[in-house]
């Protein structure tokens, strides 16, 4: 059996680069106020990696939203106020797979079919959506869901984690830092599909998951 090695821990598909929006009672991060000096005003203006017709919604909300503020407010209102709203901005738009990244998928992982399972955290609805969106993928690539609902409810103890985690049958080599998988096995090209699909995701060897199956699992927003 052929194995390949590439670094994977903590593995980045692509939007774990992104800067993430700062929420703090100061004025910094990418989406902070600008705060107007000696005038009053407050204007938002949205630096975040986002594309550019979201962007516009959310800052012609937001100026909107503080233009409507001309009563006398105390310094404390004010900072709760811009609190919720950084902490609108720090959530961001509900996570989906486009229409774009399901074709690109489905046609990926048709070449060599395996198995999946799709869980989503609990009462959570947005991440429970953005699951779906993978196991209709899955699903019309002609790969056999091991579960016999399309998203698991998935109850956490011991700790949060937030974000997608993709989890396969792989070992991991502290020492080097590299995981081994298994070339040409479904649960490696299921993984490339993925990270061709460019979404932000940590990928997970595990040495007791069978070969030949991948998981996805979705939690809250990343942090």
């Amino acid at each position: 059996m052929k194995i390949i090695l590439l670094t994977i821990a903590l593995f980045s598909l692509n939007a774990f680069d992104q800067k993430q929006p700062s929420v703090s009672s100061q004025s910094s991060g990418d989406c902070s106020p600008n705060i107007l000096a000696n005038s009053g005003g407050v204007q938002f203006v949205c630096k975040t990696a986002i594309d550019e017709e979201t962007s516009k919604k959310i800052v012609s909300l937001l100026n909107q939203v503080l233009k409507k503020e001309n009563r006398p407010t105390s310094t404390d209102a004010i900072n709760h106020k811009l609190d919720e709203i950084l902490e609108f901005l720090k959530k961001g738009e509900p996570r989906r797979l486009n229409d774009s990244q399901k074709a690109g998928l489905r046609d990926c992982l048709k070449s060599n079919p395996g198995s999946f399972t799709i869980g989503a955290i609990g009462n959570n609805q947005e991440a429970y959506t953005y699951a779906s969106g993978f196991s209709e993928v899955f699903t019309a690539a002609g790969w056999k869901n091991e579960q016999t609902i399309p998203v698991a409810i998935e109850m956490i103890a011991g700790g949060m984690w937030s974000g997608v985690r993709i989890g396969i049958h792989g070992t991991w080599d502290d020492a080097t830092k590299k995981a081994s998988l298994n070339a040409g096995a479904p649960e490696t090209l299921g993984l490339n599909c993925l990270q061709a699909a460019k979404f932000g995701a940590t990928a997970i060897p595990w040495t007791d998951m069978k070969t030949g199956s991948i998981r996805v699992d979705v939690s809250e927003h990343p942090q």
